[in-house]
């Protein structure tokens, strides 16, 4: 703001964003949020509890959107559905396949993810963002190389 010239108006030090608004304080409100969304979602306590340490708050919206749609699972030893990358993808300003697998979720750096984790995230993403095959497989290969030469990661 002193480069701009402009005085602060409202200080966002304390100010929770993102999955932090509304986050449970203590042991008690964290079960009735988990009871709470689990009643609005129908998913089980303990995949709302998984969701609620991955992405705080956030997580009600995933869930009811893993509701709307099959949350079919990841393969492998993974807790993400594909209904939870169709998420991300659609919500949370993803532009590549690296985006997910690198920034959105710690998929990358597990050590345990596949080629074919990798193409069934790109087809996630590919429908969500609405790529053609064309776009789907350079996403591929651009994200198989960067793991590999760049961050030294051996496909399983």
């Amino acid at each position: 703001m002193s480069r701009l010239g402009q005085p602060r108006r409202v200080s966002t030090q304390s100010l929770a964003i993102g999955g932090g608004r509304d986050f449970p304080a203590d042991a008690a409100a964290r079960a009735r949020w988990i009871s709470g969304v689990t009643a609005e979602t129908g998913a089980s306590p303990a995949r709302a509890e998984a969701l609620l340490d991955r992405y705080g708050t956030t997580a009600r919206l995933i869930l009811a959107h893993e509701a709307e749609r099959q949350a079919k699972p990841l393969a492998g030893p993974f807790e993400y559905t594909l209904a939870e990358i169709d998420w991300l993808a659609r919500n949370e300003r993803v532009v590549h396949l690296t985006d997910i697998v690198m920034r959105r979720t710690a998929l990358a750096i597990t050590g345990r993810l596949s080629r074919s984790n990798l193409e069934q995230i790109a087809d996630a993403a590919a429908a969500a963002l609405t790529w053609d095959a064309g776009r789907r497989e350079k996403e591929l290969e651009a994200t198989s190389k960067e793991l590999t030469e760049r961050h030294r990661f051996c496909f399983e």
